[in-house]
């Protein structure tokens, strides 16, 4: 079984706000693609799937795409290894303009017992004519570059997870949400509500777009004002996502 997302469509900030990418001398470039599906999960027994990639520009666009191994720290910052576990063909494209291009991504290897995590990085590469027409001086170029997560599901999903480390100080909540599960863990939002010791309700705040990958933790901070004090504190996600609302006993006050 494979799981698409919905269509992402990768544009610089710059190209957004310009509608050109610019460069010294007079020299412009225009350079943006779509890309759909914007992340998917492998289910076994499929370990493979299909990228495709539009040119949404009058021009032609080179594109190289590679298959990294996805990890991230406490406070979520990507760090992206090569992996021999994930392929992809072809890897270096030209597509012509306002044309497309399937690429094929295939995770090798047996099952694990724990899901896997990877990211397709899509960069976007100088056209030839720059390269082959080079003129003497500076030159500003922007590029795009997106990345789209893989997931590889175990094949016995089990969801899994705790808070640990929960504190306060100088008015502000630090808590952290480690993965104990073997598939990662997200939701749209994360729903940080709080009761004092006569359970009234001190606390409501809402965490966007998170995740943990497996075996993971992330740290989350939110700021409660100093003169608040919990007693107990449940952490829920939305509707439908992972973990569960879970709730922890607390004595401390911002």
């Amino acid at each position: 079984m494979f799981v698409p997302s919905r269509p992402m469509r990768a544009l610089s900030a710059a190209a957004i706000a310009l509608g050109l990418a610019l460069g010294v001398g007079g020299a412009a470039s225009a350079g943006s693609y779509a890309v759909e599906p914007s992340w998917f999960t492998l289910v076994p027994p499929v370990r493979n799937a299909t990228i495709t990639l539009t040119d949404l520009s009058s021009e032609p666009i080179r594109l190289e795409v590679t298959g990294l191994a996805w990890t991230e720290n406490d406070n979520g910052v990507t760090r992206l290894t090569p992996s021999s576990d994930i392929l992809v063909f072809p890897r270096l494209m030209t597509i012509p303009a306002l044309g497309r291009q399937l690429v094929r991504a295939a995770v090798v290897g047996p099952v694990r017992p724990s899901e896997q995590a990877f990211r397709i990085v899509i960069e976007e590469l100088p056209a030839l004519a720059e390269i082959v027409h080079a003129t003497d001086g500076a030159r500003i170029s922007i590029r795009t570059r997106f990345t789209l997560p893989v997931y590889v599901e175990p094949v016995n999903p089990a969801p899994s997870s705790r808070i640990e480390d929960v504190a306060v100080r100088d008015g502000v909540l630090t808590f952290a949400l480690l993965n104990t599960g073997n598939i990662h863990a997200a939701g749209s939002a994360l729903f940080v509500n709080g009761r004092d010791a006569g359970g009234r309700n001190v606390l409501s705040n809402e965490i966007g777009d998170w995740h943990v990958l497996v075996g993971e933790r992330r740290v989350y901070t939110v700021d409660i004002g100093k003169n608040t004090c919990l007693r107990h504190l449940t952490i829920s996600p939305s509707t439908g996502a992972v973990p569960p609302a879970q709730t922890v006993n607390v004595a401390a006050c911002g």
